[in-house]
């Protein structure tokens, strides 16, 4: 009578076999990883910038008031602002941050996007000036807005040792940015 073998567990090629294949599929997936982290970085941007856009929209139509959506590149800050009583020092409107108790009027936008235009209806602000500090553009108490194209640079995305193009362009009637792998007009 030969006696049966039970044998359990796994032998020494099995589990070198399925180590290679863990270690394969390792190989493939990591650097994908790697590489999506700045357009995953941007694209939460993006989001976080039209949420806070869209609530800011909804809130021009709901108090009747005009707002506007202020960048701060001093501190790399998006404010959304509502407007206040009073004026400036300039005779300007004063806005003040939107204000709420489960709300976060403000968005800091990540360093590795540089701002290198911010045209505001057709006019690329930032040609006018030579050292800018901030601009904003406003959403009326319809829900529109101005008419805004962004365009930055990802330096931490490089392309043939050149930074990665990127534009945001505003549908004024949606309040929503889009995002475009290039400059834009």
């Amino acid at each position: 009578m030969h006696g049966t073998c039970n044998r359990s567990g796994f032998s020494l090629i099995e589990i070198m076999v399925a180590l290679m294949i863990v270690g394969l599929l390792a190989a493939i997936i990591s650097p994908n990883l790697v590489r999506r982290q700045p357009d995953y970085e941007r694209q939460q941007f993006l989001g976080h910038l039209n949420a806070l856009l869209r609530f800011t929209a909804q809130q021009a139509i709901i108090t009747r008031t005009v707002h506007r959506l202020y960048f701060d590149f001093k501190n790399n800050k998006v404010i959304a602002q509502v407007k206040g009583e009073g004026k400036n020092e300039k005779g300007e409107p004063l806005f003040v941050p939107i204000k709420g108790r489960y709300l976060h009027s403000t968005l800091t936008w990540p360093k590795n996007l540089v701002v290198k235009q911010f045209s505001i209806e057709g006019t690329d602000e930032m040609a006018r000036d030579t050292r800018p500090t901030e601009f904003w553009f406003f959403i009326v108490p319809e829900g529109l807005t101005q008419d805004v194209v962004i365009n930055m640079l990802d330096i931490n995305k490089a392309y043939r040792d050149k930074p990665k193009q990127v534009g945001l362009v505003l549908n004024p009637f949606a309040a929503q940015f889009k995002i475009y792998e290039s400059f834009q007009k």
